[in-house]
């Protein structure tokens, strides 16, 4: 007699959720990176693998994926977290100190992808970033509805979003803080 046969219903799993299976099944990315709608962001200013000691106190913003945080304290006992980040190009360490790390502390989770402002740092031949802002990266198509967001120029003019590269622009200049 014929067995019966097995109907797996075909669902929809976010491409997230794709991605993070071919990473840990394959070690690598196959069928996209989650990196390729990041890259194109006029913001990110650098990537990982060109952060190094000649760039030391300057400040960079990178589009980064959270891939391992640790919590630590200070002297004081106040919690900050220094988290590995990658992207297409690399990895590196970026610390979120208190008072930063307290306003953002559910962005940093591993699997997250933030846009990260911060200034390089040297530490014992490591080099880092000590974070200065973080927030959520939000791809344009998961960008929330009700059109571009227009704003204005320290001259006046109007500029549109994204991607916000007329001089002077207001809202480039804010978008990353975390208030």
């Amino acid at each position: 007699t014929p067995l019966p046969g097995l109907n797996l219903g075909l669902e929809d799993v976010p491409q997230k959720e794709k991605l993070a299976w071919e990473k840990e099944l394959l070690g690598v990315y196959l069928s996209a990176h989650p990196f390729s709608q990041v890259t194109a962001n006029p913001a990110v200013t650098r990537f990982c693998h060109e952060v190094d000691a000649e760039l030391e106190g300057q400040e960079v913003v990178l589009g980064v994926m959270v891939t391992a945080v640790r919590e630590l304290r200070t002297r004081e006992g106040k919690a900050f977290v220094a988290a590995t980040v990658e992207d297409m190009g690399g990895s590196l360490e970026v610390t979120a100190w208190p008072r930063l790390y307290e306003a953002t502390r559910e962005l940093w989770a591993e699997g997250n992808t933030l846009l990260v402002k911060g200034k390089v740092r040297v530490r014992e031949d490591r080099v880092g970033v000590a974070c200065e802002s973080a927030s959520l990266y939000q791809a344009p198509s998961e960008a929330p509805p009700g059109g571009p967001i227009r704003c204005r120029t320290r001259d006046g003019a109007t500029c549109r979003s994204p991607p916000h590269r007329m001089a002077g622009c207001l809202f480039s200049a804010r978008w990353l803080r975390v208030w």
